[in-house]
Parts: C-alpha cells; structure tokens; sequence
C-alpha cells in the first residue's frame, strides 16, 4: 500500500484544530445534524442544542475544503455496518443498479488510507442480518481537498484517516457484494469525484 501524500494549503485556524479534534467524540452529533435528525438526542437535546450552537459544523467545513489537498491520486476506503446511512433504502437493490448513480452526503466522510481499517469498522459495526453493511472505495485524484487527521498530532494517526468535505457529489464506478472478513454480502461501491 502506497503511502498517501498530501500538502498544506493554509493553515488550520484554532477553531477548525478544535472541531475536528473534537469529531471522533462528537461526530454521532456531526451526522444528526447534518441529516437533521432529532429523534435520537430528545433525551439529551441542550447537549445537542450546545453543540449546533458551537460552530463546529463550520468550522470543520473549511477545514476538509481549504487547508490541505493530496499531493498525488490516492484510494480511501470508508467502511459502515449500517447502509442505511449510506445508501438509504436502496442497500439492497441489485449491484447493477448501483453503477452510474451518483452518491453524496451532506456531512463530513470518515475515510482511511487503510483498507484493513474500514474492514474492521463494516465487521465490527454490521449487527443486523437484515440490513447491508457498505465498504466505500474513494479514488481520487491530485489536487482533492480532504483533512488529514494525523495533521492532528501523534493521537490522530492510529487509524490513517482522512475527512472528505460534505456535500460533494461522486459517481458510482463499479459496484459488487464482497465479502469482509468474516462478513458476507458487503455492498462495495468505487466512487470518483463528479
């Protein structure tokens, strides 16, 4: 596997620092706001409230947009149990159907340089038989705006990973059911930037 290579823009201002340090704790908050789902934080809302208030979602948008962008094409992979907040109820439609459409999120994508690593997050996470678990296969070219978490520091490293800007639209090149692991009838979808 060839190391990804990235370079700096500008760089990060304090508050972006903080927002994206803060998404591995905060970012089941992050993807509720961005899908403007409320029905799971009732039970806590001024934690919720706090957090849309604090300008996070901004500032972690101009982060994965304006500060760094890959040195050369590159492959991330970005693994899900739970297809239903990647591909709706379309995860289990046949592959075919798949090929052509274009996929898109409104919030920040979690993605890796390692492939073992999104493996274990669709084997880890897939807790239903019912529903499909998804591997995303981002290929990417030279020039891709994204966020390196190991700019972070040292505590950012462990999982290679990289924030895709929200909002972005991607082709589905190729899709396939693949087996992960231990798991089988794992959607793969190959995406490219529109």
């Amino acid at each position: 596997m060839a190391e990804v290579k990235y370079r700096q823009i500008a760089e990060l201002t304090a508050c972006e620092i903080a927002a994206a340090r803060a998404y591995g704790a905060e970012s089941g908050l992050v993807h509720l706001a961005v899908q403007a789902d409320h029905s799971l934080v009732l039970k806590s809302f001024e934690l919720y409230q706090e957090f849309l208030q604090s300008k996070k979602l901004v500032a972690l948008k101009r982060a994965t947009e304006l500060r760094y962008e890959l040195a050369a094409a590159a492959t991330l992979y970005s693994g899900h149990g739970n297809g239903v907040g990647v591909v709706g109820a379309l995860g289990h439609s046949e592959d075919r159907f798949f090929k052509g459409m274009t996929w898109q999120y409104r919030g920040p994508t979690s993605a890796t340089t390692h492939k073992s690593v999104a493996d274990n997050f669709v084997r880890t996470r897939a807790n239903s038989s019912r529903d499909t678990p998804v591997l995303l296969e981002f290929r990417l070219p030279a020039g891709f705006r994204l966020l390196p978490m190991a700019v972070l520091g040292a505590d950012f490293t462990h999982e290679a990973e990289c924030l895709i800007p929200p909002g972005l639209p991607f082709v589905i090149n190729a899709a396939s059911r693949v087996t992960v692991e231990d798991g089988q009838d794992v959607l793969h979808l190959v995406l490219v930037p529109k």
